[in-house]
């Protein structure tokens, strides 16, 4: 079918046929009207929050799913986009570190940081040399 198409302002299309085609084309609109290409869950949180106010994390949809499952679950208030590679979860700002980091992960990174995680290290570096010395000495 011939036609021509128009991306608008806020992101739709917009689908011109010939009359002759119009038949064809309902036709084929009403067969695929339930498929989209992304699924949008609380978009209404998503618009009432303001720009500032959001914070996005980009995953896969197998993560974004599971990850807003896991924010129902804990009554963390969400948006998700469900779109392949390019699926997203959003919440506010405040409520960004219960939301994604868990708790396991920040100890890990506060021992790295603190140092607590590196202390056999130091034991391994002041080895090394001494065999050094030892081997150059034979």
């Amino acid at each position: 079918i011939p036609y021509s198409a128009v991306v608008r302002k806020n992101d739709t299309v917009a689908v011109t046929v010939s009359k002759a085609n119009a038949p064809a084309y309902k036709q084929i609109e009403s067969a695929v009207k339930g498929e989209r290409a992304v699924e949008f869950v609380n978009s209404d949180f998503f618009k009432a929050l303001p720009k500032q106010e959001r914070f996005t994390q980009r995953m896969d949809e197998g993560q974004a799913r599971k990850k807003s499952a896991e924010l129902t679950a804990k009554g963390v208030e969400h948006s998700a986009v469900f779109g392949g590679a390019k699926s997203a979860v959003t919440v506010a700002k405040k409520d960004s570190q219960r939301a994604f980091f868990s708790r396991g992960r920040m100890q890990k990174d506060v021992q790295r940081i603190s140092g607590r995680g590196q202390q056999k290290n130091p034991q391994q570096k002041q080895q090394t040399p001494k065999k050094r010395n030892n081997q150059g000495l034979e």
